[in-house]
């Protein structure tokens, strides 16, 4: 059904450019088990695999960006395992971060028992926001999530993995733009240090 659905949705917003391959049902069931999941990691198609627990282990695509959780389960540790498919670091497509849809609030029942958290908890707020925060003296007197640390701790750190994320995709994109190159040759002369590992400097400061 889902498999289904999902060709008329996407015929339906790309008519003939739309390729069936794209997605695909990978299951127990399913003809030819390896040869899909091969094609899943190496090859353009198919990008969308549809499964029931057949890829919750032991498949390792580091480019899967998207999860979308369909059933509800009460297991924590598969549900940890089935969080484990897309959190894998992928610099060809200059992955820092990926999407759960979660329609069946799979991760609103096991949050409060899950081991893995997310490092930023709001991602959308801005790093003025964020240095803003930090230089409120009550950041640094307010307690942080871990024992023995303050608020100004934990702002320390999504400021780290903000910069993380910009670098990252900014190094990926200067390849191509001379012109940004040449700002990140500017900021490993200012700090040196390589941009790509500005971070891991950044998180050896105090707060």
């Amino acid at each position: 059904m889902v498999k289904r659905l999902l060709d008329e949705a996407f015929k339906a917003l790309y008519d003939d450019a739309y390729n069936e391959a794209a997605v695909r049902k990978i299951t127990g069931q399913s003809d030819k088990v390896k040869q899909l999941i091969r094609q899943c990691k190496n090859e353009r198609y198919p990008d969308i695999a549809i499964t029931v627990d057949l890829l919750t282990t032991g498949i390792d695509v580091p480019k899967i960006c998207n999860l979308v959780f369909l059933r509800r389960i009460r297991s924590r540790i598969l549900f940890e395992q089935m969080l484990g498919r897309a959190t894998r670091r992928c610099d060809d497509i200059g992955k820092t971060v990926f999407r759960i849809y979660d329609p069946v609030d799979i991760y609103a029942a096991l949050q409060d028992v899950s081991s893995m958290k997310p490092l930023v908890k709001d991602p959308n707020v801005t790093l003025e926001q964020l240095l803003q925060e930090l230089n409120d003296p009550n950041s640094l007197t307010a307690p942080g999530s871990k024992a023995g640390t303050s608020h100004a701790h934990d702002v320390r750190d999504a400021i780290s993995q903000k910069v993380m994320r910009i670098l990252r995709k900014a190094v990926k994109a200067a390849e191509l733009k001379s012109p940004l190159k040449q700002k990140l040759a500017e900021l490993e002369t200012l700090w040196g240090v390589e941009p790509g590992k500005l971070h891991h400097h950044l998180h050896q400061f105090s707060p």
